[in-house]
């Protein structure tokens, strides 16, 4: 396929990943290849504002627009540091939640990511700051009253209070 054009954000967090970032943006061209010869992919300009994937509009060879998106090898760079740097026993514990995840619907690990950062005072506006692709308008801050960490997802405060917000949400931007 040729130069791929970088963006320099994806640059810069493939660099810190090392030599597995360096092999990544080696093989690019390669792997960007072999996505449209597998799949039959025309492909657009690149997307940028991303760092963790290398993102391009494409078109499928029936005439349908697609996003093609090729994600930095953060898994790679997991398992270096657990089988060459880690300590023994941070490896052990490391080795134990990915195979713990691993089993784990990815539904499920988004419901608690979500409780985790979102649900508690204040969390949502720090998610938000992490969802840099995400247009302003697009997005929603709202504080509910008297509405705990834990009492958010139950009861008559989510019936009254949460579910309407995000029913509206919903369908404002459906």
């Amino acid at each position: 396929m040729g130069s791929v054009a970088v963006p320099e954000r994806l640059l810069t967090s493939a660099r810190a990943l090392g030599p597995a970032g360096a092999r990544w943006l080696e093989d690019l061209p390669d792997m960007l290849a072999d996505l449209a010869a597998d799949w039959s992919l025309a492909y657009g300009r690149s997307l940028d504002g991303g760092n963790a994937a290398y993102v391009l509009e494409a078109v499928t060879a029936d005439g349908r627009p697609v996003v093609a998106k090729l994600a930095l090898p953060a898994g790679v760079a997991v398992a270096i540091y657990v089988s060459e740097f880690a300590a023994e026993a941070i490896g052990r514990v490391i080795r134990l939640a990915l195979d713990v995840l691993n089993g784990v619907p990815s539904i499920v690990i988004g419901i608690f990511v979500f409780v985790l950062l979102v649900s508690g005072s204040g969390q949502s506006e720090a998610a938000h700051a992490l969802c840099l692709n995400i247009p302003a308008g697009r997005r929603e801050h709202y504080l509910a009253p008297r509405v705990g960490h834990y009492g958010i997802f139950s009861g008559r405060r989510w019936r009254e209070m949460i579910y309407p917000q995000i029913r509206e949400f919903v369908r404002r931007h459906a």
